[in-house]
Order: C-alpha cells, then sequence, then structure tokens
C-alpha cells in the first residue's frame, strides 16, 4: 500500500490528474471566448434597433416615423454609423479590421466615418433614395453601381 503511494503509481496518477487539469481549464478558456463574442454587450456599439429608437425619443417620434438626420447630434449619428457597421461586419475581427482601415480606434478620420455611415443610413430611410446607404454607397461615393 505504501508503495502504491509513493511509487510509479504515484507520479501516473499526478500526470493524469495535472492532463485532467490542463484539458479542463482549455476548455473553459474556449468556453467563455465563445460566449463573449454572442452577448449583448457587443464591444462595438449597441444594437441597430436600440441605437434608432433612442434618436426617435429624441426627436419625440413615434416607431413609424421619419427620423430627419438633419436634426440628429453627430454623436448619436456616429454611435448609428457604429451599430449600421457592426450588421455590414458581425465577426468582430472584421470591424476591427475595418476600424483600422479608416484610421484605428479612437481616431477622427473613424469618428468622422462612422458619422457619414449613420447620415447615409438615415438618408436611405426616407424612401427617396435605393438601398440602405442610397445613391452614393456608404461612405458617401458609389461607382458604377458599386460601393468604394
Amino acid at each position: 500500500m505504501i508503495r502504491m503511494i509513493f511509487g510509479k503509481k504515484d507520479s501516473m496518477n499526478k500526470s493524469l490528474i495535472l492532463f485532467m487539469l490542463v484539458g479542463a481549464m482549455l476548455l473553459l478558456v474556449s468556453a467563455v471566448t465563445v460566449f463573449a463574442d454572442t452577448g449583448h454587450e457587443y464591444e462595438h456599439g449597441r444594437p441597430l434597433e436600440e441605437v434608432l429608437q433612442e434618436i426617435r425619443e429624441k426627436q419625440g417620434l413615434g416607431p413609424d416615423d421619419a427620423i430627419d438626420p438633419r436634426k440628429v447630434s453627430n454623436k448619436d449619428l456616429e454611435e448609428l454609423g457604429e451599430a449600421v457597421m457592426s450588421i455590414m461586419h458581425p465577426e468582430p475581427e472584421q470591424h476591427e479590421f475595418m476600424d483600422r482601415m479608416m484610421g484605428g480606434e479612437g481616431s477622427e478620420s473613424l469618428r468622422r466615418a462612422h458619422i457619414r455611415m449613420g447620415y447615409n443610413y438615415l438618408t436611405s430611410l426616407d424612401g427617396e433614395n435605393n438601398g440602405w446607404f442610397g445613391r452614393r454607397g456608404m461612405m458617401g461615393w458609389k461607382r458604377s453601381g458599386c460601393m468604394m
């Protein structure tokens, strides 16, 4: 009995326990990673409908009333643009790549790009234009029917 506790079997048991602990930790880390990207607290802003509802409330509009984009603050347009971009690029890696391409998180150029996306999204809802971003495309320009 003493040999089993302090002999070769003991080192095998320790190895097995260590292997099981490492496996459990890897499983836990992977589960946390999977669930971190699927929750409501998406790191790139709030859901589109939530942002639109808040803008309507600020303008005193009902759910079916048109939002006047000229009356929306730049802060709200930026948040709306972020929400629109999150729909266009739902994968966090894609969204972060696009953010870097437009100047990076916290940059003035990214802020302006989000404002333009939010404004263009609202102008495309007025029924005059076709598609999400109207005749101008996502960033305000469009050639031959393709967004640039």
